[in-house]
């Protein structure tokens, strides 16, 4: 479904969009959210959903840091 795109002449956030998602999806981006201004959060996952989470795992304490991306202390705390 090409739309005839000139990648060189594409800003350089539609290029990588582009080489991370595919020139269909960049276009679906582009179409879907242009215009628009937003910004991602460091962390990938939200704290208040995850807490639930971490109190059932049996998984250790070092494996849920790597998994989730908080801190030690935060991960102990917030298994309690």
């Amino acid at each position: 479904m090409s739309k005839n795109v000139v990648y060189d002449a594409l800003f350089p956030i539609y290029q990588e969009l582009n080489d991370l998602v595919s020139e269909e999806n960049m276009l679906k981006i582009y179409s879907y959210w242009r215009g628009s201004q937003f910004s991602l959060s460091m962390r990938l996952y939200d704290s208040k959903q995850l807490r639930p989470i971490l109190k059932a795992s049996r998984t250790s304490n070092k494996d849920l840091i790597r998994l989730y991306g908080y801190s030690e202390r935060w991960i102990r705390d917030n298994r309690r």
